[in-house]
């Protein structure tokens, strides 16, 4: 897989006052279609470790040995961009908890 882009780039925290918890304090949003793309990044090498998968059937000596090796790097690009995308989850909710916090502590410096 080539041409990945860097999970970094797909999220954007901002305040909105749309968006309100139950208490009326400001929340952060996640951008949708960031997430959306992250989620196409981890689908797209699900799809390249299936397909790779499919042409190991019906292969016999060293082409299925080359296959299986490309099935293997395919299924390991899948874990490491699941791990990534948790990952990135993961730091972006706990960054917007601390903005949320901090627009609660400090509402003169969100507003």
């Amino acid at each position: 897989m080539t041409g990945f882009i860097p999970l970094s780039s797909l999220w954007r925290f901002t305040p909105t006052d749309q968006a309100r918890s139950k208490e009326g304090a400001a929340m952060a949003t996640i951008d949708t279609e960031n997430l959306a793309k992250g989620l196409q990044q981890v689908e797209a090498c699900w799809q390249a470790y299936t397909s790779s998968q499919r042409l190991v059937e019906g292969l016999a000596g060293s082409d299925r040995s080359s296959a299986i090796e490309t099935a293997n790097r395919d299924f390991t690009r899948f874990q490491n961009q699941c791990q990534l995308f948790y990952a990135e989850v993961r730091k972006r909710a706990a960054d917007a908890d601390k903005l949320e916090s901090d627009m609660a502590r400090y509402p003169h410096y969100f507003q």
